[in-house]
């Protein structure tokens, strides 16, 4: 990928994120010979409205090859974008929905990971326990971008979700693909997503293990509400059920040969 810029989108209110943090990760971007701006959010879904403008302001391939010899050739930088997420699952989710949801013709301006929230589950998916900061030096050194797959949920593009209850568990079914894997009570359903075009189910208690899937839809049989969240955020409860879809190769995100990638 060469020398080229890092946008940085920081989440004030996660659950590490500090100017200091910021800046170290500026600092690490610099060292690397990459150009750096940072954005700062201030209020929900502002992430991907961040992500998308930029992935879709780089131009594509296409765009370059049909330019007019007196046009000014777009510089380095702006043809090898990373969008860097600092903070936690809930900003990575935003940030991957933006890349993922622009225009299609927009050149792969792959997502970087900062783990500074509170579980950081997206990060440690891709990289177990490596520190963040050996991770940002090596993907930028030694880049290669990986194209994961999304879950998309109540209309929404999420890494996981989860159908959870918090006391009793409650009668519920989940179905895979047409195929009923699960029907009783039911405590704890985990659905994430991969680099295989299939979705990951695993019922707490369940008798199958790990399932795989294109489509899930998790259940209560009771008509009671359904509790649900993706990424460390909570649904609103109300449904007594929801439908799980696999968005396949629908990210690209910033890794590096040398480190064993999970998802």
């Amino acid at each position: 990928m060469g020398t080229g810029r890092v946008l940085i989108v920081a989440n004030p209110h996660a659950g590490t994120v500090t100017p200091a943090l910021v800046w170290e990760v500026v600092r690490l971007c610099r060292r690397e010979g990459r150009q750096v701006s940072v954005r700062w959010t201030t209020g929900p879904g502002e992430a991907t409205r961040i992500a998308r403008k930029a992935a879709e302001s780089v131009p594509t391939l296409a765009e370059r090859a049909l330019a007019l010899p007196t046009l000014v050739p777009a510089p380095q930088q702006e043809r090898s974008l990373v969008v860097a997420a600092v903070g936690g699952d809930g900003t990575v989710r935003e940030v991957a929905a933006g890349l993922a949801s622009a225009w299609r013709g927009a050149s792969q301006a792959p997502l970087l990971v900062v783990p500074a929230g509170t579980a950081n589950s997206c990060y440690h998916r891709l990289f177990g326990t490596a520190p963040w900061q050996s991770t940002l030096s090596s993907v930028l050194r030694e880049p290669e971008i990986r194209l994961l797959d999304l879950a998309r949920v109540a209309g929404r593009l999420a890494f996981a979700a989860r159908a959870f209850q918090e006391s009793q568990p409650c009668p519920g079914r989940v179905t895979v693909d047409g195929r009923v894997i699960h029907s009783g009570l039911t405590r704890l359903v985990d659905v994430t997503g991969g680099r295989d075009g299939l979705l990951g189910v695993s019922v707490l208690d369940g008798e199958h293990g790990t399932v795989h899937g294109r489509r899930v839809t998790v259940e209560r049989t009771d008509d009671g509400p359904l509790w649900f969240e993706h990424d460390g955020e909570v649904l609103p409860p109300g449904p007594a059920e929801y439908t799980v879809d696999v968005v396949p190769a629908a990210v690209p995100v910033l890794t590096t040969p040398s480190l064993a990638v999970a998802a």
